[in-house]
């Protein structure tokens, strides 16, 4: 489902791509949301070390891509800090009935500031998302969210069920114009190659034949919501600029 040059994005469409774009228009958009700043807290010793770690993120965050700090601060209300031993690696938690509030695991496994900023980022745009399909209801059917129907992540090659694709593609349009903005920073070229890299496969993954799969898969199940949305976003996304 191609977008139109004189296509009129609907507001649930717009909301998504002006804020998760991380310019003027988001700051404008979130500017009544949550007015404190977001709380760290660690749920045991052994977590102390990952909540050091999202303090460096934050001001990183701060630092280089002020917008997504704003937009973290104003959608975010607490980020919980734990450690499980019996899972590898990091891992990020979110839930639409806690919606404000997300889980980190493991958060010092990730060895860079700017993997951590995108690890909290990326948690933060699900809570926003959630603020939105509270607002203009789920972005599928309910009957299409009962289906245990499995498809397959563009971005991460991993099992994605049917329910969770949009706020995926949102999450990782947010993503990408997170690295497409830290890559112009004159003071970070040590980071440039991971920046690049991380765009460059993100983009990549709204051109790819799993992606279309994905279109095609909400076209055939009449879902004109979710196929608008993800209509979009791979159009907006062949206008950024990577160089």
């Amino acid at each position: 489902m191609p977008v139109a040059d004189d296509y009129q994005a609907s507001p649930i469409e717009m909301k998504i791509a002006l804020v998760l774009a991380f310019n003027d228009a988001c700051d404008i958009l979130i500017h009544n949301y949550h007015q404190g700043r977001t709380k760290l807290l660690a749920s045991d010793p052994e977590s102390y070390e990952s909540l050091s770690l999202a303090r460096t993120a934050l001001s990183y965050l701060r630092s280089y891509t002020p917008t997504a700090y704003r937009f973290v601060n104003k959608i975010t209300k607490t980020i919980y800090l734990e450690n499980i031993s019996s899972l590898e690696g990091y891992s990020g938690f979110s839930d639409y009935n806690r919606a404000g509030s997300f889980r980190l695991a493991n958060f010092n496994s990730l060895r860079s500031q700017a993997a951590a900023g995108a690890a909290i980022l990326h948690e933060a745009i699900h809570q926003y998302l959630f603020l939105l399909e509270n607002q203009f209801g789920y972005f599928i059917r309910e009957e299409t969210m009962a289906e245990s129907y499995v498809l397959v992540s563009p971005w991460t090659g991993n099992k994605i069920y049917q329910m969770n694709v949009c706020h995926a593609a949102a999450v990782w349009f947010g993503l990408l114009n997170y690295w497409l903005q830290l890559k112009t920073k004159d003071d970070i070229d040590s980071n440039f190659r991971l920046c690049a890299d991380q765009a460059s496969k993100i983009k990549a993954a709204f051109e790819s034949s799993k992606y279309q799969a994905l279109l095609s898969h909400f076209q055939s199940k009449n879902e004109l919501k979710a196929t608008k949305i993800l209509s979009h976003l791979q159009c907006l996304t062949r206008q950024l600029n990577e160089n």
